[in-house]
């Protein structure tokens, strides 16, 4: 929000030219400074500006009741039959509504607003905001404020005005009883019953009710900084970039899911009766290799009959598998002679041995080497 007004008073309106006399303020000054329009331009190059303009040159009505949120554009039409002048002649701004559900509305000649508009811009001013000196009054209170030798009425009025002395004091027996703020220096006048010290810290404050006139066609426009585009066009390729990481991912995700599912399938097809587990790869591998272990201990064990059956004489009753890697084996061989080339051509430890008769039966171990 700008802490610096600048007041067009009424006395320039017939000229609309840099002599325009005006009031310059800042937040903090106790008086305002009083100088014409070329002079305050001169110190405002590029500076935000609240501008207030003369009521004299500013209508204001209320609308009827509306009962809903309607557009801009129907309350003017609610309130055309109010208007001196043609709807295309205005410029309108429209204020919120109210706590009776009525809209304030401002009029002010189209042309002589344009050009008011052109010459402040022209200088080199920053519009924040434009105002109308008498809407600008503490909207708690109904009040007047005497500025620029003439009174101001607004605040909880429905009016807004500004009045000679003399009208003012034909007018009051009419009005609701009131304040009538002026300045302390100006307290013979009449009507001044409420002297304060300073009329512009009273006057340059934006109050809730207060209807900014730059609205419509006049809004103010925001200007692109050099560097919008180039950050506009970065922050959209980072947008997009990451919306590609993010489908990527999710597509990766879903076929890694597929993929998955997929090895599950085959899994059971080769191991049957075997769940799954989460490390599907680590389960593989290790059923792979039971399975390998396997086929090389019969080959082995198929090896050793061979031996037995060349040996002969030698028959195999009982075997059992031990951990370690080797065979305990129970053997009926007919002589120690056929027990021996048993022993030999198998490399078998025979642990013990005893004689039958059916022949020699003897414990022997077999040892499995890789």
């Amino acid at each position: 929000m700008s802490e610096r007004w600048l007041y067009l008073l009424p006395a320039g309106l017939g000229e609309c030219s840099g002599a325009w006399p005006v009031m310059l303020w800042q937040a903090g000054q106790a008086v305002a400074t009083c100088c014409d329009l070329d002079s305050a331009c001169s110190c405002l190059q590029g500076v935000a500006v609240n501008v207030v303009l003369p009521q004299e040159m500013i209508g204001w009505t209320l609308s009827p009741p509306q009962m809903r949120r309607v557009s801009s554009q129907a309350i003017v039409f609610a309130v055309e039959e109010q208007l001196d002048a043609p709807l295309e002649s205005l410029h309108f701004a429209v204020g919120a509504r109210g706590i009776d559900d009525r809209y304030p509305v401002l009029t002010a000649d189209r042309q002589l607003f344009a050009r008011i508009i052109e010459l402040l811009t022209g200088t080199g001013i920053v519009l924040a905001a434009v105002y109308a000196d008498a809407d600008l009054l503490p909207e708690t209170e109904p009040c007047a404020l005497r500025v620029g030798e003439r009174w101001l009425l607004g605040g909880a009025l429905p009016a807004r005005l500004a009045l000679s002395s003399h009208d003012a004091m034909q007018l009051k027996p009419e009005l609701p009883e009131m304040k009538w703020y002026c300045d302390a220096a100006e307290s013979k006048e009449p009507l001044g019953t409420s002297p304060v010290q300073s009329t512009e810290v009273l006057l340059f404050s934006i109050r809730s009710t207060s209807v900014d006139l730059l609205q419509g066609s006049f809004r103010r426009r925001r200007v692109a900084l050099s560097w919008q585009w180039p950050m506009c066009a970065m922050l959209l390729l980072c947008t997009l970039a990451s919306l590609f990481d993010f489908s990527r991912a999710q597509f990766l995700q879903s076929r890694a899911e597929e993929l998955r599912q997929s090895s599950v399938v085959r899994f059971q097809q080769l191991f049957p009766g075997h769940t799954p587990g989460p490390d599907l790869e680590a389960q593989l591998k290790a059923l792979q290799h039971n399975r390998v272990s396997s086929e090389s201990l019969m080959q082995r064990f198929e090896a050793l009959s061979e031996v037995m059956v060349v040996t002969g004489n030698v028959h195999l009753e009982r075997a059992q598998w031990q951990e370690g890697q080797e065979w305990q084996l129970l053997v009926l061989a007919r002589g120690l002679s056929d027990l021996e080339r048993l022993r030999a051509g198998a490399e078998l430890v025979v642990e013990q041995a005893t004689q039958s008769q059916e022949g020699i039966r003897a414990n022997v171990v077999w040892t499995m080497r890789k």
